[in-house]
């Protein structure tokens, strides 16, 4: 019998390994004659690691077989954890941290440690050693701009004068002036200094701006006045060391004055400006629109008045009876008298109240037709009053009288008087010829125990 020896003897994958996970592990069973079975069953020479674990292997040549085993362990990939994007606001820097628990850091621009501050926009790398076994990881850092915004130049405000302070970002996080958080805007009524805070996207911008108050010269010119004709009147402002312009020209703190008009007066100190003003008037002569007698209907009364224009200084009023309004109500006859008085002069005036007996008016035709046609046949005197006495008298041209009365209802029919019956319309016998007639009515009035008498005349012509 003949005996060879086998070419298997044993078998040997190798110590016990540590890998990294982007590091491929081949396994050799080191025969490539004969058959290799690993522990998955699949057949071959050389086996590929991807996982940890026993790997293992039966390699049979002939009726000879050996086993070989090994454990490998493939190094968990160590995570960074860095964010894919940060942002930093325009300025400023941020930090990129790396997670702990790596042997080693190394950044891109040789920075070691698994922290780094950006303060340039980029993509930012770090290698972590752990186990051996490298890792990169990467972020993307971006500048974000800060919110733009200019509050403007300084301002230079007079007292009462406001302004409004506003930063003008749409879409702003919030706005602060002065560590106190406000609306968009703020209105500025104090001097000081202003600093605006906006937010936007997270980014803060800031300005500051000074604001002074500068005092405004003001002054009060005199309320408006009349002066009396030839005065001079001294408008004073009564400031010192300001400059003052007058509408007429004239700089000074005052001004004299002895024509009317309005006067304007601006004062100016550091750019601020206060304007006055007031009126002047030269008053009128004081007038009495006053009769020396009026005459007062019985029972009736009479307002009188002196009061003075707008245009007059203003007046003092004395009546004789010590009353002292413009205006007067009389309701009996009387001497009288009112004394007018400004500073600019005195007027005094008399006048009497005479009272009559009044009212009764008097309408007599001019003419008549006695022609006995029913028509205008009659002449008398139409009164609107009852009179006390009454006398009506009409003469010829000769003067001599004929037709005559005291009765206030008789009627002239054109006859002659001293024709028997002849006071009636249908028996007188001789009448008057056509022509002018004259005639007076004497009536007497009375209201209490005052009498009036009124007396008229005129002419009336006969017409047939």
């Amino acid at each position: 019998m003949f005996v060879v020896e086998s070419a298997l003897t044993t078998v040997d994958l190798g110590p016990d390994l540590l890998v990294c996970p982007d590091s491929p592990v081949t396994l050799s069973s080191g025969y490539n004659g004969g058959t290799s079975t690993w522990q998955d069953g699949s057949e071959g020479p050389t086996f590929e690691v991807v996982n940890t674990g026993i790997y293992t292997v039966n390699v049979a040549i002939g009726n000879c077989q050996a086993n070989g085993q090994v454990f490998i362990e493939v190094a968990s990939p160590f995570d960074a954890n860095l964010p894919a994007v940060v942002n930093y606001c325009e300025g400023d820097s941020v930090l990129l941290l790396a997670a702990f628990g790596a042997s080693d850091y190394l950044w891109q621009n040789g920075a070691e440690g698994n922290q780094l501050w950006a303060s340039f926009p980029g993509i930012y790398e770090v290698t972590v050693t752990q186990d051996g076994c490298d890792a990169t990881s990467s972020v993307s850092v971006i500048e974000q701009p800060l919110p733009s915004f200019d509050l403007g130049l300084d301002l230079l405000l007079c007292e009462g004068e406001t302004a409004t302070l506003i930063p003008s970002v749409p879409g702003a996080d919030y706005v602060i002036f002065n560590d106190s958080l406000t609306t968009e805007s703020l209105e500025v009524t104090v001097g000081g200094e202003y600093t605006v805070e906006v937010a936007l996207a997270g980014c803060i911008g800031r300005d500051t701006i000074a604001v002074e108050y500068r005092p405004v010269p003001v002054f009060d010119l005199p309320e408006d006045t009349l002066l009396c004709p030839g005065d001079v009147l001294t408008i004073d402002t009564e400031l010192e060391d300001v400059l003052v312009t007058w509408n007429t020209g004239e700089v000074g703190i005052n001004i004299d004055v002895n024509q009317p008009g309005s006067y304007v007066a601006t004062s100016q100190v550091s750019g601020c400006e206060f304007v006055d003003s007031m009126t002047v008037g030269i008053s009128s002569e004081i007038t009495v629109p006053l009769e020396a007698t009026y005459t007062l209907c019985l029972d009736d009364s009479l307002e009188l008045s002196v009061l003075q224009g707008a245009n007059v200084y203003p007046a003092n009023y004395q009546w004789e009876d010590g009353s002292f309004l413009p205006t007067r109500l009389f309701s009996r006859s009387g001497s009288h008298f009112v004394e007018v008085t400004n500073v600019c002069d005195t007027v005094f005036h008399a006048f009497e109240i005479q009272e009559v007996v009044c009212g009764c008016q008097i309408y007599v035709p001019t003419a008549f037709t006695p022609n006995n046609d029913g028509t205008n046949d009659a002449w008398f005197p139409v009164l609107d009053c009852a009179p006390f006495t009454y006398s009506v008298v009409v003469w010829d041209r000769w003067g001599r009288p004929v037709f005559s009365t005291d009765d206030p209802n008789e009627v002239w029919y054109g006859q002659v008087e001293g024709t028997e019956g002849s006071k009636t319309r249908e028996s007188g016998r001789y009448f008057a010829v056509d022509g002018a007639y004259t005639w007076e009515i004497i009536i007497e009035l009375r209201k209490g125990r005052i009498p009036e008498v009124i007396r008229q005349n005129g002419v009336v012509q006969i017409l047939r």
